[in-house]
């Protein structure tokens, strides 16, 4: 499953939205291999969550 987050008017729009809001729930393809999360905590560890013992390969970026 795969939902967009609106990050601002120009997103939103298509979807007759508010920016800050996500879209609908929808079915990835039956053959996707490949999933990219873009956002702040794709990568996070703490004592209730360990995200980043998921991916095969995860890249941050820290300004």
């Amino acid at each position: 499953m795969r939902r967009k987050y609106l990050h601002d008017t120009d997103e939103a729009a298509p979807y007759g939205q508010e920016p800050g809001t996500f879209t609908a729930w929808e079915a990835l393809p039956a053959d996707t291999d490949l999933l990219f999360y873009e956002g702040l905590h794709g990568g996070v560890v703490t004592p209730e969550a360990d995200i980043a013992r998921h991916p095969d390969l995860l890249v941050a970026w820290c300004p």
